[in-house]
């Protein structure tokens, strides 16, 4: 038997270790991330799943294998990929025979341990928070958000901008090195606290939804949430920078399906959301690998849609360069920004300029999982996805696509 492992963490090590080395030979470990590839991870070559022949199976040793089994579904055979941490799998363990089965239960258990001790810690911890917003006791801080319904009345009858305020923003304004998007920077920390303490008109500035009940939200998204809030120090930086006495706006608004238990309403909302740009002149600036609306119809109804391209990663290190090309945008053109902690700046600048801005940020990503019904990610072989392993993004063939490209900034 000649196997593959997927994945190059401490379950991979582990994956390894239980192979019946009599009866398989391993024959390398597969990483979406173009960085690990063509290294070693201990004596076997790191290589990309599209360099894979002459296999028997694959060992996805990946607690959350689902956006891999997406990514796999049309190149290998079910049959031929195990999922380490697939329930369904292991209690068929003895049917693999090259894999110590005693031993794949203890290492399965050892991980659900593991993970339920972190998670239900987080719960604990996070717990007065969400009773408290149960309770309406308004005893603990927290600011006051306006729900997607009147953030896209504002965009939508009264003109409004909006800039978005995430995790990564905060953490830059902390001091903090955020590993997406932008390495941390002094200047652009000042920068994002201006603006979030500003008070222009018809500017909105939004924060995530997530300082008190989080009950609307799926399992995994509310315990991501609750890792983040109870951090050191997160909660008390939030509401040293918020004032809990002017009103916020939600900055899920432009995710209306995968952050949420009801996913029912997604295509109502997402009708909504699209109502923005109806029949008007649409200009991007996004990152280089953002594709926002390509090979969907996220976009359709806009009348025209040109685009600003800059880097996906650290766009900031540029950014004189993307405001001199943003600045020739026509003044009546919606500008769409997804541009990481650099698009907030470029959104509140070109805000002072007269342009009305949405920053909509992930939005194509969220968008994607609803055309597909998935309940988690997908990987997309042509686009930057956020919150999954770093993978190689394809260069597209799309005249159209190139068409609309009127500046890119490397």
């Amino acid at each position: 038997m000649k196997i593959y492992i997927w994945g190059t963490g401490k379950w991979a090590e582990c994956v390894e270790k239980i192979l019946d080395t009599d009866k398989c030979e391993l024959m390398g470990y597969i990483d979406n991330d173009p960085g690990k590839q063509g290294k070693y991870f201990g004596a076997y070559k790191i290589i990309g799943w599209q360099e894979i022949s002459n296999f028997d199976y694959i060992i996805i040793s990946v607690v959350r294998y689902q956006p891999i089994l997406y990514q796999l579904k049309n190149y290998v055979h079910d049959e031929k990929i195990i999922c380490f941490f697939d329930e369904k799998i292991l209690v068929n363990s003895d049917k693999y025979l090259f894999i110590k089965a005693k031993d794949w239960k203890i290492a399965f258990l050892q991980q659900k341990v593991e993970s339920l001790e972190q998670t239900l810690g987080k719960r604990i911890e996070n717990l007065p928070y969400e009773i408290e917003e149960k309770a309406y006791c308004n005893l603990l801080p927290k600011p006051q958000i306006e729900n997607r319904e009147k953030v896209l009345t504002k965009i939508i009858k009264y003109g409004c901008s909006i800039i978005r305020f995430g995790d990564g923003e905060f953490d830059i304004m902390m001091g903090k090195n955020h590993p997406v998007f932008q390495d941390n920077n002094e200047e652009l920390a000042e920068k994002l606290k201006k603006i979030i303490q500003s008070e222009e008109k018809k500017l909105l500035i939004a924060i995530a939804d997530n300082y008190g009940n989080l009950d609307k939200y799926t399992e995994e998204v509310a315990d991501g949430i609750r890792q983040y809030m109870t951090k050191p120090n997160i909660r008390e930086f939030h509401n040293s920078v918020l004032d809990m006495k002017r009103t916020y706006y939600d900055a899920y608004t432009f995710k209306c399906y995968y952050p949420y238990k009801d996913k029912s309403k997604a295509e109502r909302e997402y009708t909504l959301v699209k109502r923005i740009w109806q029949n008007r002149g649409v200009t991007i600036i996004e990152g280089d690998k953002t594709r926002t609306g390509v090979r969907n119809d996220l976009l359709y109804n806009a009348r025209s849609i040109r685009r600003i391209l800059a880097p996906t990663c650290n766009a900031f290190k540029v950014y004189n360069r993307i405001f001199e090309q943003a600045i020739k945008i026509k003044k009546d053109d919606l500008i769409l920004i997804a541009l990481g902690p650099a698009g907030k700046v470029m959104a509140y600048d070109l805000f002072l300029e007269g342009y009305q801005v949405i920053d909509i940020g992930q939005m194509d990503t969220d968008y994607e999982m609803y055309m597909a019904k998935s309940n988690g990610r997908i990987p997309n072989a042509v686009k930057y996805v956020a919150d999954l392993p770093a993978a190689r993004v394809e260069d597209i063939y799309d005249d159209d696509y190139k068409k609309q490209i009127i500046a890119r900034i490397e």
